[in-house]
């Protein structure tokens, strides 16, 4: 299972310096009216089962118009025989005008076509808690030069077989629990079918693309959608991306944030401290403590203060897409220090090296390594960090609430 970052190493280089699908829903980078729009049509694989909750029907994979996903501004549709292939197969379908970038080397001409595919499955990808990925590109329309151009050239076949880069997680089997009186339990390890509404999904993407903090959460979803990828095999690759996930949307919704005085005061109490010793009075030592917080960028504050704002309490509640294991989940008590324990794991394995414990993997399948179970001390109250999976809950929470909010509010708007 090949993954953006054997595949393709650039790849998250290349998302960090173009914003283009931004533009496309907000109708400034599809079909102008010019003549020079292409249609194209990717496939995308989907790590679940989608299908139009709008659409009145007793059984949704007998309808062909549940299929429909979206309309605008881009069409997204099942094209999976039966409806729940796994993984499942999706069709998306645009216009795209071409751009010109003007760089100090020269011009360059082309559509984004590439781009704003990638983008928009890593937006749908947090919307909609499924790993979304593009696999192939398999159609391309150009415009007509001349009244009299055949289709041919315009409409010509594009191979995608040996160059699709199919990536979803693997497909798990269902554990059955049985007891004297025959089956007890059946846990399934797949994610569950998922109801779209298209209406509802075109009005978040809508407020995504027109807010001020677009681009920023942009490269949060780019980031989440990789943190997706990398879950199941590297957990510990994972935590990293999801805090970092955070971090992009809560520097730019917390630019102006500012701890209390006590806090800045405990951020620096070795300075208070020294300047104590050294005779200065308490006004005088806390002024300079004060001080030497001047240019601090409280990122682990920004970080645990907007998951504490945004997430629901649907996170305290079973999850439905993985199962981690009810003992080695926090609770609500222990939710600010949780974060801020994980804040500092991944401090010390991006600038120490450090992993994180094997225990981060657990709840991504029905099976364990028993060395990491065996690592696990039981009579503690707690691990030092929670599963992976937990924490992904959360950030997904925390940035599908925070949209939902603008939507609502229209607050945060340009």
């Amino acid at each position: 299972m090949a993954g953006p970052l054997s595949s393709n190493p650039l790849g998250i280089i290349r998302w960090v310096s173009r914003m283009y699908v931004l533009k496309f829903i907000r109708g400034q980078g599809g079909d102008t009216g010019n003549g020079d729009a292409v249609a194209v049509e990717f496939r995308l694989l989907c790590s679940g089962e989608l299908y139009n909750s709008a659409v009145l029907t007793t059984d949704w994979r007998k309808s062909i118009a549940t299929r429909l996903l979206v309309t605008k501004p881009f069409e997204l549709i099942v094209s999976s025989h039966p409806f729940d292939e796994y993984p499942q197969e999706l069709a998306m379908r645009f216009a795209v005008s071409i751009v010109t970038e003007t760089k100090a080397s020269g011009v360059a001409m082309f559509y984004p076509d590439e781009e704003i595919a990638r983008d928009l499955a890593a937006m749908l990808t947090l919307l909609l808690r499924r790993l979304i990925t593009v696999c192939a590109k398999v159609r391309e329309v150009r415009p007509r030069e001349y009244p009299e151009e055949p289709s041919f050239p315009r409409d010509y076949p594009l191979g995608f077989v040996g160059s699709s880069t199919p990536v979803s997680w693997e497909m798990k089997p269902s554990v059955v629990v049985y007891g004297r009186d025959g089956i007890q339990e059946i846990t399934h390890y797949n994610p569950p079918p998922l109801g779209v509404d298209p209406a509802q999904l075109t009005k978040r993407l809508e407020t995504w693309a027109s807010a001020s903090w677009s681009e920023a959460l942009l490269r949060s979803a780019r980031l989440y959608s990789v943190a997706l990828q990398e879950i199941e095999r590297n957990p510990g690759m994972s935590y990293q991306l999801l805090v970092s996930c955070v971090e992009a949307i809560a520097g730019e919704v917390l630019r102006d944030y500012a701890p209390t005085r006590s806090n800045m005061l405990e951020a620096k109490k070795s300075v208070l401290e020294l300047a104590l010793t050294m005779g200065l009075n308490q006004e005088s030592a806390e002024a300079l403590a004060l001080e030497a917080t001047s240019g601090m960028s409280w990122a682990r504050r920004k970080f645990s203060r907007f998951l504490l704002d945004n997430a629901g309490d649907e996170i305290w509640m079973e999850d439905d897409l993985f199962h981690p294991p009810d003992t080695l989940l926090p609770n609500r008590d222990d939710f600010e220090g949780v974060l801020k324990s994980i804040y500092s794991a991944r401090g010390g394995a991006t600038h120490s090296g450090r992993p994180f414990p094997d225990s981060a993997g657990i709840g991504t399948g029905p099976t364990v390594r028993s060395s990491v179970m065996i690592d696990i001390d039981f009579s503690s109250p707690s691990l030092p960090i929670p599963p992976v999976v937990w924490f992904e809950r959360v950030v997904n929470s925390a940035l599908n609430h925070f949209i939902d909010s603008a939507t609502v509010s229209g607050n945060a708007l340009l």
